[in-house]
């Protein structure tokens, strides 16, 4: 296991709470979050990769955060090499 990742993180004064909830039960276990973002949900919405949105406002904010917990994942420093072999037995590479 890479992290504790918390997913679609809101603004408020609630998601910051939790969140630090989490980071002071699991220290050293949690990742950066990914921000609640209206770019992410048009992305899921349209089976879309969050960096196919381009211009659209926080697509490359979204895109740096996924990008973030990308690189500190073990095998994912094999993931711009073609032919890569997949990490998880069974699935596609």
């Amino acid at each position: 296991m890479a992290g504790i990742v918390v997913n679609r993180l809101g603004r408020t004064r609630d998601g910051r709470y939790w969140n630090e909830q989490l980071e002071e039960a699991y220290p050293g276990r949690c990742l950066p979050p990914i921000r609640l973002r209206a770019a992410v949900a048009e992305a899921a919405a349209h089976s879309l990769p969050i960096h196919a949105l381009g211009r659209r406002p926080g697509a490359a904010e979204a895109a740096a955060e996924f990008e973030v917990l990308l690189d500190r994942i073990p095998w994912s420093g094999s993931r711009s090499r073609a032919g890569s072999v997949s990490p998880i037995p069974g699935s596609p590479a």
